[in-house]
């Protein structure tokens, strides 16, 4: 997948790949979805004379100057990215996209700035919410252009410049479909310990655990320490994470076939067509997934509630076979819902 992500930089120019997420870590069994993230060259190419090393070693690749770059988006560039994503995700289907904007791009690395979170312009499904029409509910197809063209637009209105586009889909792995996202960004915060201990407790007071357990893993320097947690939670809840992201990912392309005019017989091909019919998903489900013929379009949210609860019940166990540990890590007790939970 990394030499994927190298062989997409001369079309996403003057972006480039950086390795990241559960692909290029050692430590992940079970890769539930895909993150390609192209940076701007300009960033590389500083971060290379400041540290005299290639872009493609680990080293590297890492952007200690967030905004490197005063390089504002553009929309040929919006177009190759649409166009490289629907080259690559199954029926060129783009499900959903989020457009972020950061305020004094080129100072933002100044002591401080990287505190603040960056404004969502857009963060949706490509298929809007369900409109009435002479008493029809009636799916609205979004345009991609049309909405970087709204967040270009509100984003000069506001002093503020686009720092990231993501667009989601899947993507066909064996016989697997997976959850993929590409990014284009102006650059790349490293997140520090402060803000990682941050959003470690709200995933706690949230009881998102699965997401705490990867905040925890993220933060730890000890090489045995890590694989020994990671192996843990490989164990546990490697597996109920991958269904969850799976079902999700059910879920959107079935709400994004509901409009109006598609047909069973338009989806008669690959489950990722125009239209995603019950047939398509129970065989998915059932041949691929292992799931039971009882999962329907009706009833995949339950399904997805079921597998959200024990991806959490999971996450919980880890977080307190190793309180311990963590308490010192983090500097935070994991409390007593997650001892609740772990049960």
């Amino acid at each position: 997948m990394q030499r994927l992500g190298r062989q997409l930089d001369k079309k996403l120019y003057p972006y480039s790949f950086i390795p990241r997420g559960g692909l290029s870590s050692p430590y992940v069994e079970y890769v539930s979805d895909i993150d390609l993230i192209f940076a701007h060259s300009d960033c590389n190419d500083k971060q290379k004379k400041g540290s005299g090393k290639g872009r493609n070693s680990s080293k590297g690749s890492k952007i200690h100057n967030p905004y490197a770059t005063t390089h504002t988006f553009t929309k040929p560039e919006f177009q190759r990215l649409l166009d490289t994503a629907q080259g690559l995700f199954q029926g060129g289907h783009i499900m959903s996209m989020q457009i972020t904007a950061e305020d004094d791009l080129t100072n933002s690395s100044s002591a401080g700035a990287s505190e603040s979170e960056p404004s969502e312009l857009f963060d949706g499904e490509l298929h809007s919410t369900t409109k009435e029409s002479d008493g029809k509910i009636v799916t609205v197809k979004l345009d991609p252009v049309e909405i970087f063209e709204n967040a270009s637009y509100a984003s000069a209105r506001k002093s503020l410049g686009i720092d990231a586009v993501v667009v989601s889909g899947c993507y066909r792995w064996r016989e697997y479909l997976i959850p993929m996202d590409i990014s284009l960004k102006r650059g790349e915060k490293n997140m520090t310990h402060g803000e990682r201990v941050t959003k470690y407790k709200k995933n706690l007071e949230d009881k998102n655990f699965a997401k705490a357990v990867q905040r925890c893993r993220g933060a730890m320097k000890n090489k045995d320490q890590k694989w020994d947690f990671a192996c843990c939670w490989n164990y546990y809840g490697g597996k109920s994470r991958f269904l969850y992201k799976q079902l999700g990912m059910l879920g959107s392309l079935c709400e994004s076939s509901s409009g109006p005019g598609m047909s069973e017989s338009e989806s008669s091909g690959d489950i990722t067509d125009s239209a995603l019919s019950t047939t398509k998903l129970v065989e998915y489900c059932k041949r691929t997934l292992g799931l039971p013929k009882s999962v329907e379009r009706e009833n995949l949210g339950s399904w997805l509630g079921v597998a959200e609860e024990e991806m959490q019940c999971n996450g919980a166990k880890v977080l307190w076979e190793f309180r311990g540990y963590l308490k010192t890590l983090m500097g935070v007790e994991v409390g007593k819902s997650v001892e609740q939970w772990s049960i």
